[in-house]
């Protein structure tokens, strides 16, 4: 039985992730580093929360995710306001400099 995981499988890595209220579900490192090996600065740095929970005040500026699956944060734009079930909210979604090169976007080097 893995005991850092809670007996749970870690096919995509071990994920220490901040528990105070200000930084609720953020990670801080995967795989015990705060960097990957996959990419240089800034675009190797582990950030952003694992996109299941994120802390409770937020801003209409940008969420940021981890992705085990690409060894990378990746930073969603605001979108718009909604309203689902009576509980007000912000839309986040991917736009084009998600994945854009370089020379438009410097920090997807």
């Amino acid at each position: 039985m893995n005991s850092q995981r809670n007996g749970s499988a870690d096919y995509d890595g071990v994920y220490n992730m901040r528990t105070d209220a200000s930084n609720l579900g953020i990670i801080s490192n995967w795989n015990f580093h705060n960097k990957t090996s996959f990419y240089e600065s800034p675009c190797g740095l582990v950030g952003g929360s694992a996109g299941e929970l994120f802390p409770a005040v937020r801003d209409k500026g940008s969420v940021a995710i981890f992705s085990s699956d690409i060894c990378r944060r990746l930073d969603l734009d605001y979108k718009e306001d909604v309203t689902i079930s009576g509980i007000p909210g912000f839309r986040f979604w991917g736009s084009d400099r998600m994945f854009a090169n370089k020379s438009s976007e410097p920090n997807n080097w």
